[in-house]
């Protein structure tokens, strides 16, 4: 990794701490909630088929209060959105503090493609495998008949 001088865009920066804090504190508030706040996923409602995100919400909750192995039944890849989403607070907060970019060098940039590429694909068969229990047990075509658009469709 290449320091470079930091541009004018503070303002990106600032945003990716507020939006990563955000999510943060809206998790630690939803400890408090428990499982009395059920949040919807718009996704599934309107065509029965959960989306590649459904259960996150819940995983990292749990995640937050030390329950690992609850996490990774809501969703597999919690952890890693979590890693993620500390490291991104992290490195950008210290970009700020710094007044220093702490960036892939140009060199590098083939690494930063495929590592976002990497992360997608791993959501994206992540989300496969989920589905196709949902698949076999018929589960999959009956939420999707009980949708509001397979509802509009009958």
């Amino acid at each position: 990794m290449a320091i470079e001088a930091l541009p004018n865009s503070n303002r990106i920066r600032w945003g990716i701490v507020g939006s990563c804090s955000s999510i943060l504190i809206g998790l630690l508030c939803r400890i408090g909630w428990g499982e009395s706040v059920a949040i919807s996923c718009l996704t599934k409602w309107l065509t029965g088929i959960p989306c590649p995100m459904c259960g996150m919400t819940r995983s990292l909750t749990v995640l937050l209060q030390g329950d690992v192995g609850r996490s990774m039944s809501f969703h597999g890849l919690g952890i890693v959105l979590f890693v993620g989403l500390i490291s991104t607070l992290l490195i950008v907060s210290a970009e700020l503090l710094l007044n220093r970019s702490i960036a892939f060098s140009r060199h590098d940039r083939t690494l930063k493609k495929t590592i976002g590429f990497s992360v997608i694909s791993l959501f994206l068969v992540h989300h496969g495998i989920r589905l196709v229990p949902m698949v076999r047990s018929g589960e999959l075509a009956a939420s999707i008949s009980d949708s509001v658009i397979g509802r509009l469709l009958n």
